[in-house]
């Protein structure tokens, strides 16, 4: 396959900020130095606003690469009482970037969606990008899957103008800028978290469900390698690709490294608490035929974040 080069272009990461965005910028800064990178944060523009993000693409005297991956998100318990604003918020800000990208003529964009994406119940398992519009996504966030979903459109008819587009379905990451507490956070950080604090007060790790509900989870380092990857191919384009590690996991397993790691004294599991969906396996064929395959397993994914948490202060003075 083609290559396409990264030097000399302009690239804007949207969500520069975030548990992604920040593994990719430092990718890019790392191996791609020659490349401009335009990182604006929340506070510098509102990409709800059109005239803010057209007023950016102008300013910056071109953009020739976007990987949008800014989002409003609200969590599971959010999305569900939040669906309206979930809905039109992202859509608003996903039409406005794609309206700055054809006015101003970027050359290629990679589109952040997620597996939520996917209709529920599920078409087959493991998840293909062949069944992604198979039946409507699961109720509980069914306004921010449809705006991801209405990307794709988007997209679609941006590629047959010549943009180079890729609509990339993240599984659930989990990396060193996550946001940690046991409320908000998606599984593996409040695990994380969880697991800190029983460490703290010598106390067992309390697990919701009983831990056989079963997930892929990748590490958001892998993820950002999977992203520059993809984007580093000239002729990949117009292309839908599920972005996972391929390895479908246990709750239960998460816990176990976790306890082993900061050798906790138990695991209790708490059998009446939700988990939401049971299963959920992801296909990574066209990964596998892109020839990416991820650097970190679970163990060595979580080793490195608890290094890099280190004394954060993470509990505070609790």
């Amino acid at each position: 396959m083609n290559s396409f080069s990264f030097s000399g272009k302009s690239i804007l990461i949207t969500g520069s900020n975030g548990l992604l965005g920040r593994e990719i910028v430092g990718l890019l800064q790392k191996n791609h130095s020659d490349a401009k990178l335009i990182i604006p944060s929340s506070s510098d523009v509102d990409l709800r606003c059109k005239e803010s993000v057209d007023e950016l693409f102008s300013l910056e005297g071109g953009v020739d690469v976007v990987i949008h991956l800014a989002a409003v998100v609200f969590g599971l318990k959010g999305n569900m009482l939040n669906q309206y604003n979930a809905l039109h918020q992202n859509t608003t800000i996903d039409s406005n970037v794609f309206d700055a990208c054809k006015k101003h003529r970027v050359e290629k964009i990679f589109y952040a969606s997620s597996v939520a994406a996917y209709g529920f119940p599920f078409a087959g398992l493991p998840l293909k990008e062949s069944d992604l519009f198979f039946g409507e996504p699961h109720s509980g966030e069914l306004g921010y899957s449809m705006a991801k979903r209405h990307a794709y459109a988007y997209l679609k008819i941006l590629s047959q103008q010549g943009v180079d587009c890729i609509y990339g379905l993240f599984t659930n990451l989990y990396g060193r800028h996550d946001t940690y507490n046991d409320v908000t956070s998606h599984v593996v950080p409040s695990l994380i978290f969880k697991a800190l604090k029983a460490k703290k007060n010598l106390e067992s790790l309390s697990v919701w469900g009983s831990g056989e509900a079963s997930r892929d989870f990748m590490y958001a380092k892998d993820a950002a390698r999977a992203v520059i990857h993809l984007l580093s191919f000239s002729d990949v384009k117009n292309e839908v690709c599920n972005i996972a590690s391929g390895a479908e996991l246990k709750i239960s397993d998460i816990a176990e490294s976790l306890a082993s790691i900061l050798e906790l004294s138990g695991i209790e599991y708490d059998a009446n608490q939700p988990v939401g969906i049971k299963s959920r396996s992801i296909d990574i064929s066209r990964l596998d035929e892109l020839r990416f395959s991820c650097e970190y397993d679970l163990q060595a994914g979580l080793e490195e974040v608890l290094d890099f948490l280190g004394d954060s202060n993470l509990l505070g003075g609790k």
